[in-house]
C-alpha cells in the first residue's frame, strides 16, 4: 500500500511540475518581449530556460522515484501542462497582450 501511495505523490508531483515548467516559460516569455530583434539573446535565453527545466525534471524524477522514468509521470506532466493553460495560462497570456499590445507578425 506504502508503494501506491509512494507513486501517487510521484504523479501529483509530476503534475505540479508541469505546472510550474509553464509558469517559468511564461515568464521566459515576459524576458523575451524587450529583446526580440536580438537572436542571439532569444536563443541564449530560450537554451538557459531548456537546461534549467531539464534539469529540474531529472531531480524530481532522481528524488521521487530513484530516476525510473515512468510512463505516468511524463503523462503527469502533460496534464500539468494543459492544467495551466487552461487556467493560470489564459489569465496570463491576457495580461501580457494589455501590457505589451498584441504581437506583430
Amino acid at each position: 500500500m506504502e508503494e501506491i501511495i509512494n507513486q501517487l505523490r510521484f504523479f501529483l508531483l509530476s503534475i505540479l511540475t508541469g505546472i510550474v515548467l509553464m509558469l517559468g516559460f511564461d515568464v521566459v516569455g515576459f524576458l523575451r518581449l524587450p529583446i526580440r530583434k536580438r537572436k542571439i539573446l532569444l536563443f541564449l535565453l530560450d537554451y538557459i530556460y531548456w537546461v534549467v527545466g531539464s534539469f529540474f525534471v531529472f531531480v524530481m524524477i532522481y528524488q521521487m522515484n530513484d530516476g525510473q522514468i515512468r510512463g505516468f509521470a511524463l503523462w503527469g506532466i502533460g496534464l500539468g501542462i494543459l492544467l495551466y493553460e487552461q487556467g493560470p495560462g489564459k489569465l496570463l497570456k491576457k495580461l501580457k497582450q494589455k501590457m505589451f499590445g498584441k504581437k506583430k507578425k
